[in-house]
C-alpha cells in the first residue's frame, strides 16, 4: 500500500544528504520504471505533487486513508492445512458480509508475499471498507464461527503499514 510513498521518502533522503557537502553531488537510481511517479516527483523534490497524486490514487483504489482495511495472516507448518483453513475463514467471512449486508470488499486467501516465514507458510485475507465498523462486525460474526486448528493461527492486523 505505502511503497511508492517509501520509495519517494528513500530517494528524496539520499538525495537531500548527499547535497550537503561543498562540492554537492548527485544521485542516481537504478530501476525498471523511471517513468514511476515516486521516482519523478522525488527527482523534482516535488513532495506536494507526490502527495496530491498519490493520495488521488488511494481515494480510486478505496485504501487508507479513504477506507478500512483489515489483513487475517494465517501461518502453520503444513502449507495444505494453511491453505484449507485460510479457505473456510475466508467462506465464514464472506458469509458474514453478506447477512450483515456490509459495503465490504473481501480478498482472498492468496499466499502472502512473503509466502514461508520461520518455517511456517502464510496465506492473508484482506477486506477493505469505508467504516472501521463495518470490518468489526463481520469479524465479530465470523470469529466464533472458525474452528479451532490445532497447527494454524491466525493474526488480524488493522490498517497494516505493509503487506508482506
Amino acid at each position: 500500500i505505502r511503497s511508492m510513498e517509501r520509495t519517494f521518502q528513500l530517494i528524496a533522503q539520499v538525495a537531500g544528504r548527499t547535497g550537503r557537502s561543498k562540492r554537492g553531488g548527485r544521485v542516481l537510481v537504478q530501476t525498471a520504471s523511471p517513468e514511476q511517479p515516486a521516482i519523478v516527483k522525488a527527482a523534482h523534490h516535488d513532495f506536494l505533487g507526490f502527495a496530491t497524486e498519490e493520495l488521488r490514487h488511494r481515494a480510486a483504489l478505496k485504501v487508507p486513508p479513504y477506507a478500512h482495511l483489515c489483513r487475517i495472516i494465517l501461518r502453520g507448518p503444513v502449507e495444505k492445512e494453511v491453505k484449507e483453513y485460510s479457505g473456510k475463514v475466508g467462506d465464514l467471512l464472506r458469509s458474514a458480509a453478506k447477512a450483515i449486508d456490509a459495503d465490504i470488499r473481501i480478498l482472498g486467501p492468496a499466499p502472502c508475499l512473503i509466502t514461508r516465514l520461520k518455517a511456517n507458510f502464510r496465506y492473508h485475507i484482506q477486506m477493505t471498507a469505508p467504516q472501521l465498523e463495518s470490518l468489526q462486525e463481520v469479524w465479530l460474526a465470523a470469529a466464533p464461527q472458525c474452528p479451532s486448528h490445532p497447527d494454524v493461527e491466525f493474526v488480524v492486523d488493522v490498517d497494516p503499514l505493509n503487506l508482506r
